[in-house]
């Protein structure tokens, strides 16, 4: 969201939320230590869990990460793309 819409985000409430011990993991890549990647959590356990939206640390967050994520984001999914068009 800093990437995109830097507008819509309010970092003076950004609060760091931990995810439930039930959570599944979405991956096993650890790329940040402790698994710290992403939790398969339905809207109504979001909700529940956090009036903020997020799970994690999102004071670490920035704009060049966000803008590094989008760029990786959108190549992969053109080679994606790119593959299933070939056919490979």
């Amino acid at each position: 969201m800093l990437a995109l819409y830097p507008e819509l985000v309010r970092m003076d409430r950004a609060t760091p939320i931990d995810p439930p011990a039930e959570s599944v993991p979405l991956t096993a890549y650890d790329a940040y230590g402790d698994n710290r990647v992403g939790w398969a959590l339905s809207a109504a356990e979001m909700e529940e869990l956090t009036e903020a939206g997020n799970i994690g640390d999102p004071t670490a967050a920035t704009r060049e990460t966000g803008e590094a994520l989008v760029t990786a984001a959108v190549e992969n999914i053109c080679e994606l793309v790119n593959s299933l068009e070939a056919g490979d």
